[in-house]
């Protein structure tokens, strides 16, 4: 096969948007080799899915639809070969192995916007998801605090931070609408050339809400995405409908325990009006064993014609709970004052 290619041999020393751009976006993608002992290849390979997009790389640097392949896996790109390439992607900082050989790129001020969204491009990830968004670009960690500096040269004045990898990998990472938003912005991305699907997605500041019936009044009200699956943000338009859910319903003086779901009488519940007084007090009792305290002793109930009975650990007698004093029984309570006093008295 020829692999003779005629190209612009000066596109990449002159200083325009659009060389800028391409040259970020092969400091993400492409490669610089040896290929004889005078002359250096560039080599760029992408997805199929970006095919047009490099193709419109060969518009600008002269090549026809004969100097691209696609390979065996669907990666599409070219390869091509030049005396001068060396020096001048040097300039931007393309050298050879430069994942392991970083050399900082010759950019300057006004260049550095069409430079990194070239890079975003081809390394970068933007992403949105209800009101949260993010920007990222991957590389080694030279690399990433080189373009989070250039960054701060172009304005941007907020956080940023670089997540290792192995290998002295890493991600750059930009978090928070309003962040990622203000990159966008630096990066001049709306009226300049990118690639269109990884900047499609909208980045306001005002979350898309859906519409939502709220499950206690009928009201309709908004919500965002995240927050539909919510079993209180999604289901109630605001606090005093979600309040208003959780009050006990009460029918013929009746209604629901929370724990173990009987319906039973008013006077069956514990102080805390949620829990019947059985479930109260094994309630305590697991929460007592979880912490290592002893569990308190149970006395027996009965109830006797719809009276409630217990059994007092002294006599060992059922006596209605009404009859019942803090502890004993009346008369076992009396026996016990008399025993005090009298000791107290001696």
């Amino acid at each position: 096969m020829n692999k003779t290619k005629f190209f612009d041999e000066e596109f990449f020393s002159r200083r325009t948007p659009i060389v800028a751009y391409w040259a970020g976006f092969f400091m993400a993608d492409g490669c610089i080799t040896q290929a004889s002992k005078n002359s250096y290849s560039l080599v760029c390979y992408v997805s199929g899915n970006d095919e047009q997009h490099i193709r419109e790389f060969g518009k600008e640097f002269g090549l026809d639809d004969s100097s691209f392949y696609t390979r065996k896996e669907g990666h599409f790109g070219f390869q091509v070969n030049g005396i001068g390439l060396k020096e001048q992607l040097e300039f931007w900082g393309i050298v050879p192995r430069k994942t392991y050989n970083f050399v900082a790129p010759k950019v300057n001020d006004e260049l550095l916007p069409h430079f990194l969204r070239g890079w975003a491009d081809g390394d970068g990830q933007i992403y949105a998801d209800g009101q949260g968004a993010r920007f990222t670009v991957s590389g080694n960690r030279l690399s990433l605090e080189w373009y989070g500096k250039a960054l701060e040269r172009l304005g941007y004045d907020k956080h940023w931070n670089i997540q290792e990898r192995e290998n002295n990998n890493g991600v750059l990472y930009i978090g928070g609408r309003h962040n990622t938003a203000k990159v966008i912005d630096l990066l001049l991305v709306s009226s300049n050339f990118k690639l269109d699907r990884k900047w499609n997605t909208r980045y306001d500041t005002q979350a898309t809400l859906y519409d939502v019936v709220c499950a206690q009044c009928g009201k309709h009200f908004g919500v965002p995405k995240y927050r539909l699956d919510h079993p209180t943000f999604g289901r109630f338009c605001g606090k005093p409908c979600y309040d208003e859910s959780q009050k006990r319903k009460i029918v013929d003086g009746a209604h629901k325990c929370a724990r173990c779901g009987e319906i039973k009488k008013e006077e069956e519940f514990s102080a805390n009006k949620s829990y019947c007084k059985v479930c109260w007090r094994e309630r305590t009792q697991e929460k007592r064993r979880a912490s290592g305290v002893k569990p308190q002793k149970v006395r027996e109930q009965v109830t006797i014609n719809g009276v409630l009975h217990e059994r007092c650990p002294k006599c060992k007698n059922l006596v209605p709970k009404d009859e019942l004093k803090s502890t004993y029984c009346k008369n076992c309570q009396s026996e016990y004052v008399r025993n005090w006093r009298s000791k107290k008295i001696e």
